[in-house]
């Protein structure tokens, strides 16, 4: 018995194929982050950061990870990694990559999708990279090399990280975006990323998101509490989603404004439809909320509570309707209210002219909020 296993087992490895696709790490030049931008020309400029190690002749113990810059300039992506792979002393490897980087100009005159065909057809493409939109040039940001002691492709993964638990940016990737690019019920929007100065040094910081319509970048951007607003009428909200908000405008300046943390939300969508036409559209909001800091007092009366709840409804309720029209401006459906009509309504879908339409049609929210905790103070 032992022996017709063995001589099976043997034959079996006789036919077994070898491991033929090997990309033994040893010959990879590991890419961190990568940018693109349109040139004067009109090609593409890509910058990528490659993480390499510096310190291996003095021994493993004093390691120290540092990056290389390497760009080119091409018609396409595919062009500009041809050209990259001249000037490495080893294999262009995108599989690690982290961040993409898109400069803002570039955005608004290409659409995504031809951009990033190579990353949808290599096998070792990235597809968990985050993406997000620069102001100005997307290399010069990536070429800053370090901010503060922290290196800039891992200093922009982990913003990027935080912004989105914080309910301030949308969780998008390389991914998550193909799916909205080839969905004509609902555009999308990313982050948007600036380079500030702060006296001799330059931080990266998180301004706010770029709106997108057909692929491309509008040039308009939701900024403040508007990123926020709108992920919570997408029913998007992550672990944190804070507001500090104006109630007692002639009161003193400590004491002006209550910040509040989003503990629940439920939002009710409407489209109101008449004579195979949308008439309108209206979101009713709830939201039970957290006092996390009000100094004027201590929050024991139930009438001040009351009062609280009204005026910060009334605010949110104006903030709320003022990026809605700011997607309508940018023609920008973000909040999927195509794919809606789609999908449940697909006879007044057929017949609409979407992208015409879509900026004139009446869209309200309404929020009300509920103080449920006011904190351990008593």
């Amino acid at each position: 018995m032992n022996k017709t296993i063995l001589i099976i087992i043997m034959s079996v490895c006789l036919i077994l194929s070898g491991c033929w696709d090997q990309q033994p790490l040893r010959n990879a030049r590991l890419v961190f982050a990568s940018s693109f931008d349109l040139t004067e020309d009109n090609k593409i400029l890509t910058t990528s950061d490659i993480r390499s190690l510096k310190g291996e002749v003095r021994g493993t113990e004093n390691l120290q990870a540092a990056n290389v810059f390497v760009e080119a300039e091409g018609n396409t992506l595919r062009d500009t990694r041809i050209l990259m792979d001249k000037k490495l002393s080893g294999d262009f490897s995108p599989n690690k990559t982290r961040v993409l980087l898109i400069g803002d100009e570039l955005a608004a005159k290409r659409e995504l999708y031809p951009l990033f065909d190579i990353l949808y057809r290599d096998p070792r493409s990235s597809l968990g990279a985050k993406v997000a939109i620069v102001e100005g040039s997307a290399s010069e940001l990536l070429k800053m090399n370090v901010v503060g002691e922290v290196l800039i492709g891992e200093e922009i993964f982990k913003l990027l990280q935080s912004v989105e638990v914080n309910t301030l940016a949308p969780i998008e990737n390389v991914q998550s975006v193909c799916t909205k690019i080839f969905d004509e019920g609902q555009d999308f929007m990313l982050p948007y990323l600036s380079r500030i100065q702060n006296q001799d040094e330059y931080a990266v910081d998180v301004t706010g998101v770029a709106l997108f319509h057909n692929q491309k970048f509008t040039g308009k951007v939701l900024r403040g509490d508007e990123p926020s607003l709108i992920l919570l009428l997408k029913e998007e909200r992550k672990k944190y989603a804070r507001f500090s908000i104006k109630v007692n405008p002639d009161a003193l300046n400590g004491q002006k404004y209550i910040t509040i943390q989003v503990k629940k939300d439920k939002v009710h969508r409407h489209i109101n439809i008449q004579n195979n036409r949308v008439q309108s559209v209206t979101f009713d909001l709830d939201f039970d909320v957290i006092a996390t800091e009000y100094p004027k007092n201590k929050l024991y009366s139930k009438k001040e509570i009351n009062e609280l709840n009204k005026k910060i409804s009334k605010s949110m309720t104006e903030c709320m309707n003022q990026a809605i029209k700011k997607l309508q401006d940018a023609n920008s459906d973000v909040l999927a209210i195509g794919r809606d009509l789609i999908s449940f309504h697909p006879e007044v879908w057929k017949q609409m002219d979407w992208h015409s339409e879509y900026p004139n049609i009446p869209i309200k929210a309404k929020v009300n909020v509920k103080i449920v905790d006011t904190g351990i103070i008593k």
